[in-house]
């Protein structure tokens, strides 16, 4: 299950009805995602890279939005380098 790959600080801290697993290979975070992975990491708060910043992001919807680039693919390989 998730829960055996996240600690007790992070269970507390997102329910688990916010995880979410990416499967994404190119992210984005900001400078106030990057704080709260940090602040998270140091109250002892641990999960698997694919799910822990984007649980985070999901649980703090008031700051923190997600967009899921999988749904709009590119129409050719040009518009790859141009995104």
């Amino acid at each position: 299950t998730k829960r055996a790959f996240t600690t007790r600080p992070f269970r507390a801290a997102v329910p688990e009805a916010a995880w979410v697993r990416k499967v994404e290979y190119v992210e984005k975070y900001g400078a106030r995602l990057l704080d709260a992975v940090h602040g998270a990491m140091l109250n002892g708060s641990y999960a698997f890279g694919e799910f822990f910043a984007s649980s985070l992001c999901a649980a703090a919807p008031a700051w923190c939005t997600m967009l899921d680039i999988a749904c709009c693919p590119p129409t050719s390989e040009h518009e790859y380098l141009r995104h």
